[in-house]
């Protein structure tokens, strides 16, 4: 099972708005689903795999990391080491590229809004729009009955110093 993340697009501007989202909510156009998890392609070309979605900074540091281990490689003695490096290199980058991508989406406006769990793209975008059916079907009144999400904790090492910014009464 991978784990998708579910991305859809800022809201148009003005009165353009409510059409937007009901394309998007109907249709699913332009909801994005990614991958997050194991990125083979970005394993084997860690240096070419971020131009390809257009992460260009990473790119260029993952282009500038290649030229050093290429460099280190030509080295007596460093062979064995600069090898190790080029495959933590494809290891980062099949890892973490995944995420880049999803920053690179919250960065643009794009809003998180669900996350599942399916084998392929092909069931989750199934999954995800048979909840957005079910959930249109309850209609508005549902969303508004809807329990609040519950507030975030502190961590526990965190918890004496917010007691002392607390204001008195509180």
């Amino acid at each position: 099972m991978s784990r998708w993340v579910v991305f859809e697009p800022p809201s148009a501007a003005g009165g353009d708005a409510a059409r937007h989202r009901a394309t998007v909510s109907a249709e699913g156009e332009r909801t994005a689903f990614l991958r997050d998890g194991w990125t083979t392609w970005a394993f084997l070309f860690p240096y070419l795999w971020p131009f390809r979605f257009g992460l260009w900074v990473t790119g260029l540091l993952a282009v500038a990391a290649t030229i050093v281990i290429a460099i280190l490689a030509r080295q007596p003695g460093f062979e064995l080491a600069a090898s190790g490096l080029s495959i933590l290199l494809g290891i980062l980058m099949a890892l973490e590229g995944p995420g880049r991508r999803a920053v690179r989406r919250r960065r643009r406006g794009w809003r998180e809004v669900a996350v599942i769990e399916a084998r392929s793209r092909a069931e989750a975008e199934s999954l995800y729009f048979a909840r957005q059916s079910a959930a249109a079907a309850q209609g508005p009144a549902s969303a508004l009955a809807r329990a609040p999400r519950p507030p975030v904790t502190p961590a526990l090492w965190l918890a004496p110093w917010i007691a002392a910014q607390a204001p008195e009464g509180a």
